[in-house]
């Protein structure tokens, strides 16, 4: 009978696109320029000629690193592993991402210690153009530049983080600004105010409606007030207690009702409501306020069956303890 021998070997491509395998018996083949999967069949055929009774597969078993520089206005500037899948905002994010004043329309790549490319990384975050974000290749040198506050930063108070200072391109517009600063944050997409030198006939600070963000241009040493949005806890026996936008006009029953409903054991007849300033309300039909705290007890029935249980345990402990102590009488 014929026996059938599998044999396994991890084999590496070396720069300059050249493929080896000593332990295979295979020499240096080139797959320079090639895909994966192309790569991958010039290999098998390369190997059917050396050993044509042989039945071979290939497939990809990992990628190398390479090392490139980050510097600038990054969290993490210094040396970091990425692959030559990664593109330059995947070494941002390795990096720990960019500082807020970082220009990343000025972003500039190294490359071969003589090419220098100025890149603008916010036509890639605002349009998705892939020319903006190239693969990287290794010893490249990236420099993110720090923004000057009266060339190229708006001042950004407010987001739960104080002040911040960011960096615009020219001709960004609020619209543009609101969408790369408040995602993902509970900030209040409502409107803005604005402060600027307007001009002697027009007020200093102005409110901007989400309507008008669009047209509007932001300039160096603008000054931008973006408030959060309030919220309401909801604690207690509902079915998803947490956190959620305030919204004005509702009652505490709509916001149990948002949290999911009330749990088996909960009562909601007794929903209290603390206010900010120390005081308690009670009813589901209290009109909320911004950052009051609703909590739904539990229910009388539950608590009463839940002390029940507990006494009827007791009893059940105390009448195996009678048993015993009659049933050591008996044996005396």
């Amino acid at each position: 009978s014929e026996e059938t021998y599998y044999h396994q070997f991890c084999c590496g491509f070396f720069p300059g696109g050249w493929f080896f395998s000593p332990s295979a018996g295979i020499g240096a083949l080139s797959v320079a320029g090639l895909s994966a999967e192309a790569a991958g069949q010039r290999v098998l055929t390369f190997i059917k000629e050396i050993f044509p009774s042989y039945e071979a597969t290939c497939s990809l078993y990992g990628i190398r690193e390479i090392r490139v520089s980050v510097s600038g206005a990054v969290k993490r500037p210094g040396l970091t592993n990425v692959t030559p899948l990664s593109r330059l905002t995947d070494l941002l994010d390795a990096a720990g991402g960019v500082q807020p004043n970082a220009v990343l329309h000025r972003t500039r790549l190294i490359r071969d210690s003589e090419e220098e490319q100025i890149l603008d990384l916010t036509s890639y975050y605002h349009e998705g153009d892939l020319s903006q974000n190239p693969y990287l290749k290794g010893g490249d040198q990236v420099i993110v530049p720090y923004g000057e506050i009266t060339t190229d930063l708006v001042l950004v108070r407010g987001l739960g983080t104080g002040i911040t200072y960011q960096a615009i391109k020219p001709g960004e517009t609020l619209a543009l600004l609101m969408k790369r600063i408040a995602h993902g944050k509970n900030a209040d997409r409502g409107s803005v105010i604005l402060q600027r030198q307007w001009g002697a006939d027009q007020p200093e600070q102005q409110v901007i409606a989400a309507d008008q963000f669009s047209s509007i241009t932001l300039q160096p040493g603008d000054v931008l007030y973006i408030n959060t949005i309030a919220e309401i806890a909801v604690v207690g026996e509902v079915r998803a207690a947490g956190r959620l936008p305030f919204q004005p006009g509702l009652t505490a029953e709509d916001y149990v009702i948002l949290a999911g409903g009330v749990t088996r054991d909960g009562s909601p007849r007794k929903v209290e409501i603390a206010r900010a300033d120390g005081r308690t309300l009670r009813g589901g039909d209290t009109q909320v306020q911004a950052g009051d705290t609703i909590y739904v007890p539990r229910s009388f029935n539950s608590v009463f069956l839940g002390q029940l249980g507990m006494i009827q345990a007791a009893l059940t402990f105390l009448n195996i303890y009678l048993a015993y102590l009659a049933a050591t009488r008996a044996g005396l």
